[in-house]
């Protein structure tokens, strides 16, 4: 079974040698350009290979798209916060701040403490939880008197409604508030584990929107991140039918709609919940 394993490996390899510097298609699956998701994930799996111990060939150009990547990701940063696709779709205006960039850390090479990635997790969770906000969802509102939530969407602008062809979209997606969930409690775990928390201008936003900033110390930072992933896990099972999980809540009323049972909210869900047990020790 060896052989075949090796094999795959690397075909697979051979063809993202020949695709990591090209377009390919966003994580949403609806535009093509240099996505930061792809970017951050073919980053992960480049560097896995070069420090895998399984006895994979680590082929040599890694040495030289590593790098590359990481330089390509850090050309995304406008100066107030990543952008997801270049160039920017004109079809889609705004398309950021995306919840792909939060998606990004969890599920790539982008480090959860980044300060440019923390800066614009801050600005993704408030577009939806601001009652400020041009695409405040009136659902995060009621939440917010029960003491759980925000839920949080796709990205702002976003017209996609699994329910009916009319596009009347944006509704909040229990995979993307699950994410940025598990991203306060990764962040929580690395101040916990390393005793240091961000103090730059650019965590300052994120440390904020959770009620604190770094004069807080190491145990109220850990503790403030932790209750604001816990009250986001709160809203998605306060609003799930039974527990079943859906694709997205109803931007108003909260009700579950579009796709049933969607495997990607589970299995986002329970990620986070992992992640929280790392802070008390637990593995992720």
């Amino acid at each position: 079974c060896r052989k075949p394993r090796l094999a795959a490996i690397a075909a697979n390899l051979g063809f993202l040698q020949n695709a990591y510097q090209g377009e390919t298609c966003n994580l949403w699956e609806e535009e093509s350009g240099a996505s930061f998701f792809a970017r951050s994930v073919q980053l992960a799996c480049f560097q896995a290979i070069t420090a895998n111990t399984l006895g994979i060939p680590v082929p040599g150009w890694l040495a030289i798209a590593i790098p590359w990547l990481q330089d390509a990701l850090a050309g995304h940063w406008n100066g107030q916060y990543y952008q997801s696709l270049l160039p920017v779709p004109s079809d889609k205006t705004p398309y950021d701040p995306n919840i792909d960039i939060v998606m990004a850390a969890i599920y790539g090479a982008v480090p959860v403490t980044d300060p440019r990635l923390l800066a614009t997790a801050a600005q993704v969770g408030d577009q939806w939880a601001d009652p400020a906000s041009a695409y405040f969802y009136p659902v995060n509102g009621a939440d917010q008197q029960r003491g759980i939530g925000p839920l949080l969407g796709r990205y702002p602008g976003d017209v996609y409604d699994g329910d009916t062809n009319a596009l009347v979209g944006d509704h909040p997606w229990a995979v993307s508030t699950a994410n940025l969930a598990e991203l306060y409690y990764r962040v929580a775990q690395q101040i916990k584990s390393t005793g240091s928390v961000p103090a730059d201008d650019l965590s300052a936003g994120f440390l904020g929107q959770v009620g604190v900033s770094g004069a807080a110390g190491v145990a109220g930072v850990v503790d403030a991140l932790t209750g604001a992933g816990d009250r986001m896990l709160q809203a998605v099972v306060f609003h799930s039918d039974h527990f079943e999980l859906s694709e997205q809540f109803d931007a108003s009323t909260g009700y579950e709609k579009s796709v049933t049972n969607l495997s990607w909210s589970y299995a986002a869900f329970l990620s986070a919940v992992r992640a929280k047990s790392a802070i008390e020790g637990g593995a992720i």
